[in-house]
């Protein structure tokens, strides 16, 4: 069985700004964007190198910096549970700079 999840914290703000000419629309419970976590983080290694990273049942297929926002690093990846047999394909939007330190998950299954 193979199933696709999608995370991406970039595809949220893009679909709040898509229907606005001004700016995003933030919803009722959160009308100024949160403070960051983290002060000034910076990425401790290239996005490029994200795909020689070893992760337990995971192979990571790639990690390139999106040609249609250079500010978002995209990873793809293919996990299994073992003993169950299948592939989960995933991806993940990771910011190549000003991070907030927040993480916002979503998927299907």
């Amino acid at each position: 069985m193979t199933r696709t999840w999608c995370v991406s914290a970039s595809i949220v703000v893009l679909l709040m700004a898509e229907g606005s000419a001004q700016g995003p629309q933030l919803p009722p419970l959160m009308q100024a964007p949160p403070k960051p976590l983290v002060a000034s983080a910076k990425p401790v290694r290239s996005c490029e190198s994200l795909a020689s990273v070893a992760l337990p049942n995971t192979t990571i297929e790639s990690a390139t910096v999106d040609a249609a926002n250079p500010s978002i690093c995209r990873v793809a990846a293919i996990t299994t549970h073992p003993p169950a047999g299948d592939d989960v394909q995933i991806w993940i939007a990771i910011p190549t700079s000003n991070w907030n330190g927040r993480y916002l998950g979503r998927g299907g299954g």
